[in-house]
């Protein structure tokens, strides 16, 4: 999916991937201006990695986030034989 990217848009990509921990608590217009792009490239961005804007990206990392941290803590409850 990445192959169809623009220059900007696979940096953006990449500072989504580098940053996902941090994506869960910030609006549109601040990864704007973190990653340095268009709210429009954000958009545009998502759109074309199968998402059908920021929003349901967002909500995405967030419940992947969730589950990372449920599994870490099942396994920090889980004591070793």
């Amino acid at each position: 999916m990445t192959e169809a990217l623009s220059t900007s848009e696979k940096y953006l990509w990449q500072y989504v991937q580098e940053h996902s921990d941090d994506i869960v608590n910030i609006s549109i217009v601040e990864l704007s201006e973190k990653a340095n792009v268009s709210t429009a490239t954000i958009v545009r961005t998502m759109k074309k990695m199968g998402y059908s804007g920021y929003t349901p990206f967002r909500q995405e990392a967030i419940r992947k986030l969730t589950n990372k941290k449920q599994d870490f803590k099942v396994l920090k409850e889980t004591k070793s034989v």
